[in-house]
């Protein structure tokens, strides 16, 4: 599947502005091979991890699936984040707020 995108067998994606997680939720349940990075402001990070933690929960496919703070206007505060290569950067909304 990826192949035809030209991305390798496990690519990275990394999901900007994730709100509640459910672009990157749907990615990784759809697609298990596939390493998903959520991304959102810090205040909205509690309400992302806890999506993420109620799909583990119930048994879905989400292992690869994690997230992390990426504030745009304090973008030095992510520099590790934004270091990592990603093959697929992808948003719903990011332009919310």
């Amino acid at each position: 599947f990826w192949g035809e995108f030209g991305l390798g067998p496990r690519p990275r994606v990394l999901e900007i502005g994730a709100g509640c997680g459910w672009l990157g939720l749907c990615l990784a349940r759809n697609l298990p091979d596939v390493e998903v990075c959520m991304s959102e402001q810090p205040a909205g990070l509690e309400h992302l991890y806890r999506n993420i933690e109620l799909n583990r929960e119930a048994g879905l496919p989400v292992d690869s699936v994690r997230c992390a703070a990426l504030d745009w206007a304090d973008l030095a505060s992510a520099e590790g984040l934004l270091s990592e290569r990603w093959d697929l950067v992808i948003g719903s909304g990011p332009l919310y707020s």
